[in-house]
């Protein structure tokens, strides 16, 4: 399958646009993890293109499904994005994942949404684009919800992956180009080259209102 995996920023034409300044690592990581079994993986992070120019680019790719990796300040955008996808190819199915979607599940009942993922979405989502691909159930999926018409179906939670079982990220020199840590003064931005690797999840500790247990 052909799987685009969007780092979402915030478009306001007019007032604002904000976005990452560093490497999408998240969508790095889970994108090695598909690729890992034999999909087309392209990623997308949203800098200054506004949603009608990324929704370009995503269809062009022509994929058969796209994750987006959403903070809640940029859900409003993503699911604008997901919407226009949506007419353009009904076929297409959108996956939600990252901190607002782990924390509010229930937005898979928007009619652009198929699924979201609950929690770290490497294994979960390598084995939700196997069942569609197989046309098989996903029911029994762990980590995943979805809506089945009348209530919304959170599956149980999955367990911590374990890193060291993990492919290394996806690394594409252009999100090298323009990453920066503002408030650090050496090196200046101009010269800052900054990569981003992850050697740790979670916490030991299991508050009910936090997304990172």
């Amino acid at each position: 399958m052909k799987i685009a995996l969007v780092e979402l920023g915030l478009w306001n034409p007019g007032r604002y646009a904000r976005h990452s300044a560093l490497e999408p690592i998240a969508i790095e990581y889970v994108g090695s993890a598909v690729k890992s079994k034999g999909h087309d993986v392209r990623l997308f992070q949203q800098r200054t293109e506004s949603n009608e120019e990324l929704t370009n680019d995503i269809l062009d790719f022509e994929p058969d499904l796209v994750g987006f990796s959403a903070m809640t300040y940029a859900f409003p955008d993503g699911l604008e994005i997901a919407g226009r996808i949506k007419q353009k190819n009904p076929d297409v199915y959108t996956v939600f994942g990252g901190y607002h979607a782990s924390s509010t599940p229930e937005i898979v009942q928007y009619d652009s949404i198929d699924f979201t993922v609950i929690g770290e979405g490497e294994n979960t989502l390598v084995e939700l684009v196997q069942k569609l691909e197989d046309n098989e159930e996903v029911g029994n999926i762990k980590g995943l919800s979805y809506f089945n018409g009348s209530e919304v179906i959170s599956n149980q939670l999955r367990e911590r992956i374990d890193l060291d079982n993990q492919p290394w990220p996806i690394r594409e020199e252009g999100f090298f180009k323009n990453t920066l840590i503002t408030g650090i003064t050496d090196p200046p931005i101009g010269k800052q080259k900054i990569a981003q690797i992850s050697y740790s999840r979670g916490c030991p500790f299991h508050c009910k209102y936090c997304a990172s247990p």
